[in-house]
This record gives structure tokens, sequence and C-alpha cells, in this order.
């Protein structure tokens, strides 16, 4: 006997539910809102970005920073050059740690990763751009799955 699982609910199953955050569109180094985190805490069981139009500035460090109502901000990437090349659209933006072993901390890359799981509070989860020219551009959509720890607690797409 078969067994059928819509994907969604799979997906739901495993990692909790799913969100797109907000879209963004790089100008310039910066920080720039992803995700807000509503009514309590929750567990970010999976975040990555896929750009959708190339990053054209070589050089760049992507950093993604927990930014909470209450409480201080928290870098949880380490700064990582994305590379010598621009970064093509269809690029999937993941996570991965330290190849010498000599921190924890997870990067920013291009391709496949791990998951980055964090606990989130009430804020915002941010994209923390730096080190380039200044004068860089492109697009990323970013996504998460989130499991509420409070009642009520939600993710949702920043609205700036």
């Amino acid at each position: 006997m078969g067994v059928y699982n819509e994907a969604g609910a799979l997906r739901a199953a495993v990692l909790g539910a799913y969100v797109q955050g907000q879209t963004s569109t790089i100008t310039a180094d910066g920080t720039y809102q992803l995700f807000t985190v509503a009514g309590g805490r929750v567990l970010i069981t999976g975040l990555y970005g896929v750009v959708t139009t190339a990053i054209t500035d070589a050089g760049e460090d992507l950093n993604i920073v927990m930014d909470p109502t209450t409480g201080d901000s928290v870098q949880l990437t380490q700064d990582n050059d994305l590379g010598t090349t621009d970064t093509a659209a269809g690029t999937v933006l993941a996570f991965t740690y330290d190849q010498d072993g000599a921190t924890n901390t997870p990067m920013c890359t291009k391709g496949a990763g791990v998951p980055l799981q964090f606990v989130a509070t009430t804020g915002e989860i941010e994209l923390l751009v730096t080190a380039g020219t200044g004068s860089e551009d492109g697009v990323v959509d970013w996504y998460c799955t989130y499991i509420a720890y409070d009642a009520g607690a939600t993710v949702e797409a920043a609205t700036t």
C-alpha cells in the first residue's frame, strides 16, 4: 500500500510553518528587513535566499542579523565574501559552517548548505550587506520555516 503525502504537509510536519519574506532589492551596503517575528518566540528551522536578479558587485559580505524589540541585536552568521565574480540569478544563498573549524558560526554561501536554526524573539530578522564598493545591485527572495514556541507567535514578511 502506498502512502500519499502532499509536499506542503510533509514540510510542515518536519520543518513547521513556511513563509516567504520580504524581497531584498540590494542597492548599496546596508540593512534590509526580511521577516518580522510577532507574538513571542519561534524556532527558525530553515532560512535561505534565491537570487532573482544578479548581484553584480563582487566581494559582497551578506550576514543575517536578529534585531529583537527588546534586547541586543545578534549577528547570526559571520562575514563571508560571496566571491570575486557576480552572483548569478538562480543562485541559492544558504548557510554552512567555517570549513577550517576556527568558529562554529554559520556563514552565507552560494549553493547548498546546512539548516540555519535559531530561536528568534519578537523583532526583525534582517540582511546586513557590507564590504562591497557601494555600487552593488541585485534582488534576493527570502524563505524560512519555523515552529512557534509561544501560542500565537508568527513569522511574516517584513513590511519595509
